[in-house]
């Protein structure tokens, strides 16, 4: 199961992270299937993963499909849908393959953002 991870760190953290991760890479270490999308600054990630986004999102993970069938997992309407959907797909976190409309990982985690902003 691949897993994407959205986070705010530093470019230091990203960095050290990477390296890390490298390093067990050519140590033949097992890694985790994950993919990790991450932002600075808490107002840059929630610009782009609001509330309405997260859920689509977490929709899209579990059941992909097309867009009329997320709009009305979602319900919501069509072109709020594709407005959302057209953000996630400039954000790197959905794919497109015909009219199938998927997340790139099976789950989502929100990690180092304070609990106060992923809910409000």
């Amino acid at each position: 199961m691949k897993q994407l991870i959205i986070k705010i760190e530093s470019m230091e953290e990203l960095l050290a992270w990477s390296k890390e991760f490298a390093q067990k890479i050519d140590n033949g270490e097992p890694v985790p299937e994950i993919c990790v999308v991450s932002y600075q600054e808490p107002e840059e990630l929630l610009a782009v993963f609001t509330a309405d986004r997260r859920k689509l999102l977490d929709l899209i993970a579990l059941n992909p499909g097309t867009l009329g069938d997320i709009a009305a997992s979602a319900s919501c309407d069509l072109a709020e849908a594709r407005e959302n959907i057209e953000i996630l797909a400039a954000a790197g976190v959905i794919t497109f393959e015909g009219d199938v409309i998927s997340a790139i990982a099976d789950s989502v985690v929100y990690e180092s953002i304070p609990q106060a902003l992923i809910h409000a």
